[in-house]
């Protein structure tokens, strides 16, 4: 059976395709449902957390040389800019300079996810005029 929802990002209405004999509490699932766009971004933001986090470990647990830590930074700032595309998009508002965080990650990279939930809460919290 089809049910309307609206996503839960960007609030555009959808249909989803439930089974008749779904057992779960609907008003849930229905009220979490997202639309392909979103759902998509979602995926690309989990896809560059995973690799941001994967590269800041390998730095916080080897002893790098100079071109080593120069070819990690290099994939940080490429990361962090593909991030801050699909955080403006997520959050429809403009992308936010990813400079000051790639240097915060090279000093503290054991603190990546702190790092890209503090980026994240800064976006969703500008104001756009």
């Amino acid at each position: 059976m089809k049910h309307s929802y609206h996503c839960k990002i960007c609030h555009k209405p959808g249909s989803i395709e439930i089974a008749d004999d779904y057992c779960g509490n609907l008003a849930n699932l229905l009220a979490g449902a997202v639309c392909d766009g979103c759902h998509d971004l979602i995926r690309r933001r989990a896809r560059l957390e995973d690799y941001i986090g994967s590269r800041c470990m390998e730095l916080a647990r080897e002893r790098l040389d100079g071109e080593e830590r120069q070819k990690i930074q290099s994939g940080l700032e490429v990361a962090l800019r593909k991030y801050a595309e699909v955080i403006s998009q997520e959050f429809k508002k403009p992308k936010v300079d990813t400079d000051n965080a790639v240097q915060v990650l090279m000093e503290s990279p054991a603190k990546y996810w702190l790092i890209l939930r503090d980026y994240r809460d800064a976006c969703s919290a500008l104001v756009v005029h």
